[in-house]
């Protein structure tokens, strides 16, 4: 069990806006919306509350098991949010979509991971320096908050993720191959 904190960045936190107008003398942008982001020097730091269970056999020879479970409570989220069609002081009826990281309640993230380290000694030689690595990792999370309508996870999270290693080692000598896949993700 962990309780961990998490600063804004410097730059989330800065009192500025920037603005990008269109080009008055493009007659193309005429309906062109402008765009915009803001800091936000009310930004809270992101706190969770991490619980993990891991189960490890490490057997002979270098083989070695794992299995381990996960849940993530966060507070004070933090995340981009974006405002459309807004009008800004000085700016007439020119619209702008403006872009500002904010704290948005709370997420969750749960999961498991299941890995092995198995080299395959057993083998007569020259086979018996081959071996695989491989771990699969599973991850569902939520942020319990919509951001323009839409349900969201946590930025960079994927459901699923797997890496595989097949390797030879013996003696000097030592080759790997490597293969990762993480389904889709924000």
């Amino acid at each position: 069990v962990a309780r961990t904190m998490t600063r804004p960045e410097f730059d989330q936190l800065a009192p500025r806006n920037v603005i990008n107008l269109p080009d008055p003398a493009n007659p193309a942008s005429a309906n062109v919306r402008g765009t915009g982001s803001a800091g936000n020097t009310q930004l809270k730091p992101q706190t969770s509350w991490n619980y993990d269970l891991t189960a490890e056999y490490y057997g002979p020879k270098g083989s070695a098991y794992i299995l381990s479970f996960f849940y993530k409570d966060v507070s004070n989220f933090i995340y981009f949010d974006t405002a459309f069609g807004q009008t800004l002081p000085g700016q007439g009826n020119q619209l702008f979509n403006l872009t500002q990281v904010t704290n948005v309640s709370k997420g969750r993230a749960y999961g498991f991971e299941a890995g092995i380290t198995q080299p395959f000694s057993f083998l007569p030689s020259p086979f018996d320096g081959f071996g695989v690595q491989a771990n699969y990792t599973y991850v569902n999370s939520r942020v319990n908050a919509s951001l323009n309508g839409q349900a969201v996870t946590f930025p960079g999270a994927s459901k699923h993720n797997v890496n595989a290693t097949i390797f030879f080692e013996k003696g000097p000598f030592g080759v790997r191959t490597s293969y990762s896949y993480r389904s889709n993700y924000l």
